[in-house]
């Protein structure tokens, strides 16, 4: 039974791989293996683009789940398909893991980009051809229809697991014990605070500049204040979380 290695990662030109791939295995009767590689080395975002890896852009991003995706269309056509993950150097890996599973060719997907940008940028489905041991067929971006997998990749949204939100019921006993303690803490900070600016007016300024262990008393209520307003605040967050 021959053997195909299809490279995946949900980019539209590596959606076009899978798909030309599941159809050589089913005319073939061959065993499908397909490999997703996740890039150890950092790279600019316009690298990513090139080589359809990590593009960024969601206009070509087809799955966050390409192998997931895959299995299920593979199933659909009543093809059998192996999956596999790897890090590494994206085009090393896969080469390594098509000599260790000793397939028969390789499909890989690769972005439209010729010329000079090509040699500028490289491109992984170019290294894999100079340097695979066997034949690797190459499908271009928009060369497959791939409205089907397109659609079939839209069940996978929104189908990771999230944490149930729960909402918390309003207490109406604690509500009112909050708001009760709030205000009487509120009550005690006024009086001090009203109590220390009483003595900024021209009738208890001779009682603000009496001096207490040399510092004038509206200086230690002042400081004073600070001090009942933090403790209060203190309580509060004590009391209303208990």
């Amino acid at each position: 039974m021959k053997k195909i290695l299809v490279a995946v990662d949900g980019y539209a030109a590596s959606m076009g791989a899978v798909k030309k791939a599941v159809e050589l295995a089913s005319l073939y009767d061959a065993e499908l293996i397909a490999i997703r590689v996740e890039e150890e080395i950092v790279r600019h975002e316009y690298e990513k683009e090139e080589e359809g890896v990590v593009a960024g852009d969601s206009l070509h991003k087809i799955s966050s789940r390409p192998l997931e995706l895959i299995a299920e269309y593979a199933k659909q056509k009543n093809v059998m398909v192996t999956t596999l993950k790897d890090s590494g150097l994206i085009a090393g890996t896969i080469l390594r893991h098509a000599d260790e599973l000793k397939v028969d060719f390789i499909v890989v997907g690769d972005s439209a980009r010729k010329g000079l940008d090509r040699i500028h940028f490289g491109s992984v489905a170019t290294s894999i051809v100079g340097k695979s041991n066997v034949p690797v067929i190459v499908v271009r971006d928009g060369m497959v229809d791939i409205a089907d997998l397109t659609t079939l990749a839209k069940q996978f949204v929104g189908e990771e697991k999230q944490e149930p939100v729960i909402k918390p019921e309003f207490n109406q006993t604690r509500f009112n014990k909050n708001f009760k303690l709030s205000f009487s803490l509120l009550a005690i900070f006024a009086v001090f605070y009203f109590g220390a600016a009483m003595l900024t007016t021209a009738e208890l300024a001779h009682i603000a500049i009496l001096d207490v262990g040399g510092i004038p008393l509206s200086v230690l209520l002042g400081i004073l204040v600070l001090l009942v307003g933090l403790g209060t605040t203190k309580t509060y967050l004590k009391k209303s979380s208990s």
